[in-house]
């Protein structure tokens, strides 16, 4: 019985006669969302010959579904864990530490003849840039890195892998943003009556940001767009570009979120700034239950008032 739902890319995939001998002696290490489709991903490698205890992952802390983690563990997958919280604005530098443990951890096992090569499944650029560079003189290895922001301030020359960026694809320009999109704007449909008339405002214009915009003109709606990088600003005449978040802020009345950009800059952050969302009221609530955790609570609130 499957623990993880079945894909029809993947069954196909192992249906297609790879010979298990090729993933036998094969280590795949990930940075990944934990949810159900990586199961899955992760299931179906295991059912092509690639044993479960040669897989490292590290899951992120804001997505990780406990249940999916819980379940690649009894699958036998060697699941690492983000142990510690983290400031506001720290959560790169928790993730690539996260992710240096976790390749101690691999280069301890990882040698001939069991393992001969490694594969690198990464999202962000933390698991392929924290490679350790006497694993990487070992043994082969290679990388796939699943977005642009993962490769964003490197270039080939500074990896210590060689590493396939999957992110400039059509699926991933093209058609994934296109699903992204209908499925967002599905989600707010029974908002559509009071949205119809508000000024919009995007925060990132990336391939999602651009899809979302594309789709606000489509039902000529206003709309304004922030994008530190000035190169992937839409060149449309219908759309207003502001130069800051807050000037995008004070501008429109619905915002849509399609960057891990900082929504705080150019305002000034009041106390108690940005943080977990059950710490705003702490003497509200009972804080030494389990579902209140700092690791079970993924989501964070923060105010700020215009300077």
């Amino acid at each position: 019985m499957s623990a993880f739902p079945k894909l029809p890319t993947l069954e196909r995939l192992k249906s297609s006669g790879i010979p298990k001998r090729l993933l036998a002696r094969t280590g795949l290490v990930a940075v990944q969302h934990l949810l159900e489709t990586t199961g899955s991903l992760f299931e179906a490698l295991i059912d092509a010959g690639l044993p479960a205890h040669q897989i490292h992952v590290l899951g992120k802390a804001y997505s990780t579904n406990d249940r999916v983690a819980r379940k690649l563990s009894e699958l036998g997958i060697r699941v690492h864990e983000t142990q510690q919280p983290f400031p506001w604005g720290g959560y790169d530098e928790h993730l690539r530490l996260a992710a240096t443990a976790m390749w101690q951890s691999v280069a301890d096992w990882a040698c001939p003849p069991d393992i001969d090569r490694l594969v690198v499944l990464d999202d962000g650029g933390h698991a392929t840039t924290t490679v350790p560079r006497e694993l990487a003189g070992r043994l082969p290895i290679a990388g796939v890195e699943q977005t642009m922001s993962g490769l964003h301030g490197t270039d080939d020359t500074s990896l210590p892998i060689p590493v396939v960026a999957v992110a400039s694809s059509a699926a991933k320009t093209i058609i994934e943003p296109l699903m992204i999109r209908e499925a967002v704007f599905r989600r707010v449909a029974g908002l559509a009556g009071p949205l119809a008339k508000r000024s919009m405002g995007v925060i990132g214009a990336g391939n999602i940001g651009q899809a979302i915009v594309r789709g606000i003109l489509e039902n000529a709606q206003q709309v304004s767009v922030y994008d530190p990088e000035a190169s992937r600003l839409p060149h449309d005449p219908r759309v207003r570009v502001c130069t800051t978040a807050g000037e995008l802020l004070s501008r429109c009345e619905v915002l849509w979120g399609c960057s891990g950009a900082d929504f705080f800059d150019g305002l000034e952050l009041v106390e108690p700034g940005v943080v977990q969302v059950h710490l705003w009221n702490p003497t509200a609530a009972d804080l030494s239950g389990p579902s209140l955790d700092p690791r079970n609570v993924g989501v964070y609130g923060g105010l700020a008032r215009k300077p």
